[in-house]
């Protein structure tokens, strides 16, 4: 069986099942291993539980609601869900970066593929779920090996240096998926650049305005994601 979309599958009230794969074989890429891996180690799935059945491999976790943000348009992004979704995708980002097996990260974000995890009363969190977009790091972690082209994820979100990639395989720097989590970031802000965010923005001069700034610096060693 070919592999599927993402998918959530509410099983009772509260628990949903995440799939990346429906193999009858139980075979699937390593990215989905990476990515599960990092789904339950980042804790931001309410008791997350890598799940393994002779026809899927899934995670189980709790929550109200489960659905990607680009199929609730009604949802409105303010200052405090902005910052979440930051963070959330960071720590994810984080987690990937750590994994003792594989460190990884996501070549780039876009907004297709971030799900929005509701537990109720304005209190929820965000994930990206996108498997085939990962790529290795270096050792270091200082650096992406891009070994085949990505997925188009669409150039508005990408760097200058992932721009700039001529020939395959290649390498760009690990903070290059800082500037595309900034450029998704205003998108989702409906702002184009960060120069449009004016005084009489709810977002101007925030910790969301900084931290996007140095996102979105030109030099990739000027980029950082320390929030203030």
């Amino acid at each position: 069986m070919p592999y599927k979309p993402n998918m959530f599958k509410k099983t009772n009230a509260n628990t949903y099942h995440l799939f990346f794969s429906l193999s009858l074989d139980n075979i699937e890429p390593e990215e989905i291993s990476i990515l599960n891996r990092a789904l339950v180690n980042c804790k931001l799935l309410s008791g997350a539980t890598l799940i393994t059945r002779q026809t899927a491999t899934y995670i189980q976790f709790r929550a109200l609601s489960a659905s990607f943000l680009c199929d609730i348009p009604s949802l409105y992004l303010d200052l405090e869900r902005i910052e979440k979704l930051m963070k959330s995708l960071l720590r994810q980002l984080e987690t990937m970066k750590n994994d003792l097996d594989t460190p990884a990260s996501f070549f780039g974000f876009n907004t297709n593929k971030i799900a929005v995890i509701n537990y109720g009363l304005n209190n929820e969190t965000y994930v990206y779920l996108d498997w085939e977009n990962i790529v290795r790091l270096e050792h270091d972690g200082d650096t992406m090996i891009i070994t085949s082209p990505p997925l188009d994820l669409g150039t508005q979100y990408f760097s200058p240096e992932q721009l700039g990639i001529t020939t395959i395989p290649n390498s760009v720097p690990y903070q290059s998926v800082y500037y595309s989590l900034g450029k998704v970031v205003l998108i989702l802000m409906n702002q184009s650049s960060l120069s449009d965010i004016t005084p009489h923005s709810p977002f101007y001069r925030t910790s969301v305005y900084y931290l996007l700034s140095r996102c979105l610096e030109e030099d990739y060693t000027q980029r950082n994601i320390m929030w203030v």
